[in-house]
């Protein structure tokens, strides 16, 4: 089933060769009746997706909205997602688009450690076209462990798995290349995704920005095309002779850097003066990042950052999946309740 679910789509032809910059074409399947995922837990939980007619690289940069929900690290967590997005007014409970204009960012590692990864994923692929539909919009920032699963590593030790998912006679690696390959349509989806992004004066991406990304005089754009284009190679632990793509997908790069949050093993917390020079960089006011995590949400550097990895609950509405409300620039700590408290 969970083979059958991710491949569904599959074509003859990738679109990793397609793939450039801004909103271009790329890839489109033929027509296909709406399916229908099922969620392991107890409740047998269920919705049907209808196949998306393209697939485009998503922009980096958007106008301001009056209203963000953000949240991160899901982790293949099904029930933590479903009742947050339930409680603060991104669906309802038969799994359709209620946020209006809206946006809604979901900000890395939805996948590995849950037993629902595909489920997780199928759902964000489904509110996507809905919330377009409706004037808003679906944000999926990738994280390190979307780009483990679409170069395949990562799983020969088990280390990130625990859910009955990933029980096959396929080894680790090779099933989660062909899972997440441009033959599978979450596979070419994702690669649609960024890595970063600017919604109005806010900047979201997963683990963080390095100082370094100064030397590199990069933008939104190529950070981003830089990340598509080589995502599938390994880089964190074989880099190759692009120095801009070894920095971007290494220890450093978005999808891994914990620098703006803390000490960490390899380098040391960024100082206050780069972090005002990195906001001054991406012409942002503040940072919302995910990837380290903390007990409760979290600020920074006078406000201007914003932690969001929180440890969710694995139970529907138990008020500890935890998230972001931005309301017309005034953010708010939110949890799958429907509580709200002033960060």
């Amino acid at each position: 089933m969970i083979l059958l679910l991710f491949l569904i789509g599959m074509s003859n032809e990738g679109i990793g060769s397609k793939i450039k910059t801004g909103a271009q074409l790329q890839t489109k399947h033929p027509k296909t009746d709406s399916i229908k995922v099922v969620v392991p837990n107890k409740e047998k939980d269920s919705f049907y997706v209808k196949l998306k007619d393209t697939l485009s690289v998503e922009p980096s940069v958007y106008d301001s909205a009056s209203k963000i929900v953000a949240i991160s690290d899901i982790e293949g967590n099904f029930n933590g997602l479903y009742s947050f997005l339930i409680a603060n007014k991104v669906m309802d409970e038969n799994y359709n688009w209620t946020f209006g204009t809206g946006h809604v960012v979901f900000l890395g590692d939805f996948v590995e450690r849950g037993n629902a990864s595909m489920q997780v994923l199928w759902l964000i692929y489904k509110l996507e076209d809905e919330a377009i539909e409706n004037g808003g919009r679906v944000h999926y920032i990738l994280g390190n462990h979307e780009a483990l699963d679409i170069a395949g590593i990562g799983f020969s030790e088990k280390k990130y798995t625990t859910g009955e998912e990933y029980v096959t006679d396929v080894p680790f690696d090779k099933s989660h290349k062909a899972l997440y390959s441009t033959k599978s349509e979450l596979g070419r989806w994702l690669r649609t995704k960024n890595s970063i992004e600017r919604i109005g004066d806010y900047v979201f991406v997963h683990g963080g920005i390095s100082p370094k990304i100064f030397s590199f005089k990069s933008d939104f754009d190529k950070i981003n095309n830089t990340i598509r284009e080589n995502i599938e190679h390994d880089l964190y632990h074989d880099p190759g002779k692009n120095q801009f793509a070894n920095f971007l997908l290494g220890r450093e790069g978005p999808l891994w850097f914990r620098g703006l949050a803390m000490d960490y093993k390899y380098y040391d917390k960024v100082a206050a003066l780069e972090f005002k020079q990195i906001l001054a960089y991406f012409s942002c006011r503040k940072i919302v990042i995910g990837h380290t995590p903390f007990a409760e949400i979290q600020t920074d550097f006078d406000g201007s950052l914003i932690k969001i990895d929180t440890p969710h609950g694995q139970e529907k509405f138990s008020g500890a999946t935890i998230g972001l409300l931005i309301e017309n620039n005034v953010e708010f700590k939110v949890d799958d309740k429907g509580n709200r408290t002033r960060l």
